[in-house]
């Protein structure tokens, strides 16, 4: 009994005093899960309507595409705070203090557009997917090691009418560029490929788009291209700088003998394992050559396995569908998403745009057969692919909420469809679709389906959350963001279409809430950051016109009853005190006639409350007036 009240007692500590994290990279980690498992304030209890909801928004100089940052205990100008880093497309960065409401003004803003060139422009092009302005598009990553920022803009050198892309070192207290920073980027491999010149294939920063996520591993930056809305000739590139002397150190072109393989991902970034190894998926593109679909000089379509060596990028090994030629024929990459690593195993999960889920053993990927001889499940997460009514985009996010058996989950949401939970069996170290549970809620039938995230205070039940963020009509425009309760998608906690208030501007397609420290960072096109949390006013301490108080229990913890005490300076007719578990069930309600003065109201738990934690809500005509956390044993 007494180590059950110590651990009760301790998750109350960690919930109250946790230590802030830091949110480095696009989906929180390099397994590219998409689980921040450090979030100890936001749970399924006090994500509702009365108790979240918009807190404050930042103003930014354009759109953005790039997922938010945000970096713990920071010094900046003497001050140590929680910096949330923002990325423009007009080539801005901002530092903006995480936290606090009242500061509005940014902790430093820069452009880093080179002296002598402006930011691209979506004019410059045949076509693009983008506008006015293409600056920064990828998101960056950080290393708090150096404190340096990482990421590549898109500029244009007026007098010479030549596009340039940049790599990116800033330091993030000042926003200054390191010594030595930023790389003009120019590369070029050995190819007879679309574009080539003297069977050499150059990097054109005009063609190609740095799309997806940067990927920061073992001392190197990688940054991967595909293309402007397809429009060839282009190639799918990746390259590798170094991360202390900003020089490029590796080049890898997915299709030197053919054409297109761009790496987009959705925005996603790069996947490495635990020995180092980095995985890519190419979109649309050449694969293997004219008499051999296995040569590993041609790989669209595929999921890249590489390892990184003293001189070179090398390709170790490769997964390509068996209906390639089908995938390519209609448009539908199967690189519309990253290689997410499940945790403690060799396995990997990655859609298509058809909607197919592949697990397979990153040990020995298979490369190509036309049967996929190597995938270990393969199955269908949406009814049927009819674009856009049916369409898969991005990458299933995952959960484990370790305290019973089938709590391991992945989470994904097509276009036109229903979210969907699968569960992931570790004994068979498979996916058990027959138990998977299907949302209640129908996407809108948009070009591009929701994005998720999952947050949760790593093993604590009931603090598991899915986080989607979607259009909220079929014709794009405004982002919904809605919470979900991890454990059964069923239940909906929270949206942010139930109050006027808490309403988002338009959102960017393939973004991701990020959710860090009791905050939702969502960006927009609306050139404003929206951030949501819990309201101020919930807490022990209330004052109101009618209500003067310390709400308080005693004892607490508690065995058969407590005693709730507050203080009334003018009457009210009704009071209810409501008792929630951690799921955010009411287990036990009393209404009762209080008097004026202090009060002293006695509950009695007959036997309803099981031992655990759980928050007693106070209120008046259905307003919270006060919370505060209770103890049971």
């Amino acid at each position: 009994m007494k180590n059950i009240l110590l651990i009760l007692v301790a998750l109350i500590g960690n919930t109250i005093f946790a230590q802030d994290i830091s949110i480095l990279t696009q989906r929180y980690n390099n397994y590219r899960t998409g689980w921040n498992t450090s979030e100890k304030e936001l749970n399924t209890n006090n994500v509702n309507s009365s108790q979240f909801g918009l807190s404050f928004t930042r103003s930014v100089d354009d759109q953005m595409y790039a997922t938010p940052l945000l970096v713990a205990n920071l010094n900046i100008s003497g001050k140590t705070q929680n910096v949330l880093f923002v990325v423009t497309m007009s080539n801005s960065v901002y530092a903006f203090n995480a936290d606090d409401s009242s500061s509005m003004a940014a902790l430093w803003h820069v452009n880093v557009t080179s002296t002598g060139n402006t930011v691209f422009k979506s004019s410059y092009l045949p076509c693009s997917n983008y506008g006015p302005n293409i600056g920064i598009i990828g998101t960056p990553a950080i290393d708090t090691i150096s404190k340096t920022m990482y990421f590549i803009s898109n500029e244009y050198k007026t007098a010479t009418t030549k596009a340039q892309q940049y790599f990116h070192a800033l330091d993030i207290t000042t926003g200054l560029e390191k010594a030595g920073s930023p790389t003009l980027i120019s590369s070029y491999v050995l190819g007879k490929g679309s574009a080539s010149k003297n069977d050499t294939v150059y990097f054109d920063p005009i063609k190609h788009n740095q799309r997806s996520a940067m990927l920061l591993s073992n001392g190197v930056v990688y940054a991967c291209w595909a293309s402007f809305c397809d429009k060839d000739p282009y190639h799918g590139w990746v390259m590798g700088f170094d991360a202390s002397t900003y020089k490029l150190k590796y080049t890898y072109n997915a299709t030197p003998n053919g054409s297109e393989g761009g790496i987009w991902m959705a925005g996603n970034g790069p996947s490495v394992d635990d020995n180092g190894n980095i995985y890519i998926i190419v979109g649309n593109g050449t694969v293997g050559d004219s008499i051999h679909p296995n040569n590993p000089i041609g790989r669209g379509e595929s999921l890249l396995k590489f390892k990184p060596t003293t001189d070179s990028l090398k390709l170790i090994d490769f997964f390509t569908p068996g209906n390639y030629a089908y995938l390519e024929t209609n448009d539908l990459d199967y690189g519309n998403g990253t290689a997410m690593l499940i945790p403690n195993s060799n396995l990997s999960v990655s859609t298509s745009k058809e909607g197919k889920l592949f697990l397979l053993d990153d040990t020995q990927l298979g490369k190509y057969t036309a049967n996929d001889d190597s995938v270990i499940q393969e199955f269908s997460v949406i009814p049927h692919y009819n674009f856009p009514q049916w369409a898969n985009y991005g990458t299933p996010v995952y959960y484990h909420y370790y305290s019973q058996a089938d709590s391991e989950c992945v989470y994904v949401w097509g276009s036109f469809d229903s979210l969907k939970q699968i569960f992931f069996n570790r004994p068979t170290m498979k996916f058990d679709f027959s138990k998977t549970i299907v949302g209640k809620t129908t996407a809108a039938q948009s070009n591009y389906g929701p994005v998720l995230s999952v947050s949760s205070n790593d093993t604590v039940v009931g603090t598991g959350i899915v986080w989607a963020l979607r259009f909220t009509t079929n014709t794009n425009g405004t982002g919904l963001l809605e919470a979900y309760d991890a454990r059964d998608i069923r239940r909906l906690l929270w949206s942010s279409s139930k109050k006027s208030s808490d309403k988002l501007g338009v959102y960017p397609k393939f973004n991701s809430a990020v959710v860090a420290n009791g905050k939702v960072y969502v960006p927009s096109m609306s050139n404003k950051i929206y951030v949501y949390g819990l309201h101020k006013l919930i807490g022990t301490s209330i004052k109101t016109e009618n209500i003067d108080m310390v709400l308080s229990t005693f004892p607490n913890p508690a065995t058969s009853s407590i005693t709730l005490k507050y203080t009334l300076t003018k009457q009210v007719t009704d009071l209810k005190v409501s008792i929630v578990d951690v799921y955010g069930r009411t287990i036990l309600t009393t209404t009762f006639n209080p008097i004026f003065g202090e009060n002293a109201q006695v509950i009695q738990f007959n036997n309803k409350l099981n031992n655990g934690m759980y928050s007693v809500i106070l209120r008046s005509n259905n307003d919270i007036l006060g919370i505060t956390k209770l103890v049971k044993y």
